[in-house]
């Protein structure tokens, strides 16, 4: 991410050496929370904001730098569980965790199917769906994508 490390290493450094190591590598810059609008990390293949999906005139994923011209689909992370006294608290999903905890919760699954349906339908490429296990070591991630098939007819 280059924001949490002490490092002498500069971002076109950091995505050189990954490149040179494998060259199919798709090399993700954390763009932190944000709509995409805004590239904050540059050379990256992918923009993610985080827990913030596109704006609402879409996103453009083919962007102007320097005298490049670059195509950056852009990537939404939404987490499957929420415990508001450990919140991430940033994005849209109020009290969203990474993490299981003793008073974590499931997000209803219509509340995460939203949130995936306006990244597609605002030109987002990528989901990232955080899951964890709950204190059964059940994954809910079965169950969300059963309901996303049953809502969808497939």
């Amino acid at each position: 991410m280059n924001c949490w490390t002490d490092t002498t290493l500069k971002t076109q450094e950091i995505y050189d050496l990954l490149k040179k190591i494998n060259p199919n590598t798709i090399v993700h810059f954390n763009q932190q929370v944000q709509d995409g609008i805004n590239i904050k990390y540059f050379p990256t293949d992918i923009v993610n904001g985080e827990e913030r999906t596109p704006p609402e005139n879409g996103h453009q994923p083919n962007r102007q730098i320097g005298t490049g011209n670059y195509y950056l689909p852009f990537e939404y992370e939404i987490t499957s569980q929420r415990c508001d006294a450990r919140t991430l608290g940033h994005g849209l999903m109020q009290g969203s965790v990474w993490f299981t905890y003793p008073d974590s919760k499931f997000y209803p699954v219509d509340n995460l199917f939203r949130y995936i349906k306006q990244n597609f339908d605002r030109v987002g490429s990528n989901i990232l769906l955080s899951t964890a296990p709950d204190r059964k070591a059940s994954l809910y991630a079965e169950v969300f994508l059963f309901s996303l098939m049953t809502l969808y007819d497939y």
